[in-house]
């Protein structure tokens, strides 16, 4: 039990430096070339910055995936349900949110879908592993 609790937390320390590396370049990216890119003229120079953040997201959906592949069927078993809670959540709020619109509230752009989708499964993963402490 001691030896796999050993690599539980190696697995663990490591999924969490490579994820917040990959969130902190994903941030820092997105903070740095979305200003840049609205006030670029060139238009080759402008997808080449929106590039950027595009990248990083895909690292972190690799860090995510490698993470997955690497932890036991319990671990799974809780992953699956913090994108089960996070996709149901963004799903209540863009149909709820949809109501609104027909009423008058202004449109939001999709990128708030997956926005929302990423914000609660964080809050769900960092939450549960928080409050176990």
């Amino acid at each position: 039990m001691t030896e796999n609790a050993g690599v539980f937390k190696e697995w663990t320390s490591r999924y969490l430096i490579e994820y917040l590396v990959a969130l902190i370049l994903c941030i820092g990216s997105v903070a740095f070339c979305i200003p840049l890119a609205r006030h670029t003229p060139i238009r080759s120079t402008r997808m080449l910055l929106m590039a950027v953040p595009t990248a990083t997201i895909l690292l972190m959906a690799l860090v995510v995936y490698r993470h997955f592949r690497r932890i036991d069927e319990f671990l799974r078993r809780e992953m699956v349900e913090a994108f089960a809670v996070a996709a149901a959540f963004t799903a209540i709020w863009t149909l709820s949110y949809y109501t609104l619109e027909l009423v008058g509230v202004p449109r939001l752009s999709t990128g708030w879908v997956g926005g929302a989708m990423f914000v609660v499964w964080n809050l769900w993963i960092f939450g549960k592993w928080a409050l176990r402490r």
